[in-house]
């Protein structure tokens, strides 16, 4: 009978050590990264970056495929016979030639750091992409669901709206940060197996590598709670794709952006320069331009100036639409109505 006494105890107390906070983000990251959706998202984005990085080892070697070889043989034949012919010495004219390709090699090769930068910026500003919209669209259903199935109505009488809220934007984020890791460590993994880049490139990379992290955790507090807020105010989960809309637009424009403006050259330098500055755009913006070296320290401290400013009004502003939307099942208010309201 001792032993059965003291069972109860020992559970009791284990669930007080939790908090509700925390218990929240437990459900929520062992609901989530169990899931088919994020199972199969990752895995997916994890064989897509190792299949481009094989793709690359394949058109960085095409060089010494048998065909290739000797389609040169013949033509070094023929080049050689036509410069006898006009007097010129074969040797001579090769090693010149040898040396300007040399140059030129250089300066576009595969394993340069101008192309290596702009392969890990395209790369980094996908990955940053797919994980914000998956986790998103997380919070958004999850919200949705709650509020149709009537679930919130129990949950909130056992914890605080903002409990609720904040378990379920830090247990979700959480699995995205698992997700990028995973992918980032698979695409590393692959570009040193295959050959693509040295060892050496991940290192000097490490800094820009903590740069990207700290955006990401940024663009996600950032984007997570207009997701969770644009969730509380639909009554069913069919609604959730039109609500999101607006902010599923912006994440896109950010994107696009980040990746395309720059290879447009001079003429949209102003609009790459601007997008680094606007806390929606700057988490995609800034990691791009770090890994590229085109901005100086004073710049990345105003840009995460600004974002460390704007996330704190978004989340009061967020929570309050959250609040006051989550138990309201009649119509939809304005966001404006909305934020200004007196929380219930």
């Amino acid at each position: 009978m001792k032993l059965f006494s003291k069972a109860p105890k020992t559970k009791h107390y284990s669930n007080k050590v939790l908090s509700p906070l925390m218990l929240v983000v437990r459900r929520e990251f062992s609901t989530f990264v169990k899931s088919k959706g994020y199972i199969s998202s990752t895995l997916t984005m994890m064989i897509l970056v190792i299949v481009a990085m094989f793709v690359a080892y394949i058109g960085k070697n095409h060089a010494n495929s048998l065909d290739f070889m000797k389609s040169a043989e013949i033509a070094g034949k023929a080049q050689n016979s036509v410069l006898l012919k006009h007097g010129v010495n074969p040797v001579q004219f090769s090693q010149e030639v040898a040396q300007k390709t040399a140059e030129l090699t250089k300066a576009a090769h595969i394993n340069s750091p101008d192309t290596i930068a702009m392969m890990i910026s395209i790369g980094v500003g996908v990955i940053i992409f797919m994980s914000l919209v998956l986790t998103g669209q997380a919070i958004a259903n999850g919200v949705a669901q709650e509020k149709a199935s009537r679930t919130v109505e129990i949950l909130l009488s056992l914890l605080k709206p903002w409990e609720l809220l904040a378990g379920k934007v830090i247990g979700i984020g959480l699995t995205g940060i698992l997700q990028i890791l995973l992918i980032v460590g698979s695409g590393a993994l692959a570009a040193i197996g295959f050959g693509v880049i040295d060892a050496s490139v991940i290192t000097t990379h490490l800094g820009a590598g903590l740069w990207i992290f700290v955006w990401f955790i940024l663009a996600y507090f950032s984007y997570a709670c207009f997701y969770a807020a644009l969730g509380s105010r639909v009554n069913s989960i069919e609604e959730v794709s039109s609500s999101i809309a607006l902010i599923q637009i912006i994440i896109v424009m950010a994107f696009y952006v980040s990746i395309y403006a720059p290879m447009l050259g001079k003429g949209v330098a102003w609009l790459v320069t601007l997008s680094a500055y606007v806390p929606l755009f700057s988490p995609f913006n800034m990691p791009a331009q770090i890994i590229l070296g085109k901005v100086e320290w004073w710049q990345i401290v105003a840009s995460l100036a600004l974002t460390l400013i704007f996330i704190p009004v978004a989340v009061w502003a967020c929570s309050r639409i959250y609040q006051n939307s989550i138990v309201n099942t009649g119509g939809k208010q304005s966001l404006i109505k909305l934020v200004a309201k007196n929380v219930n």
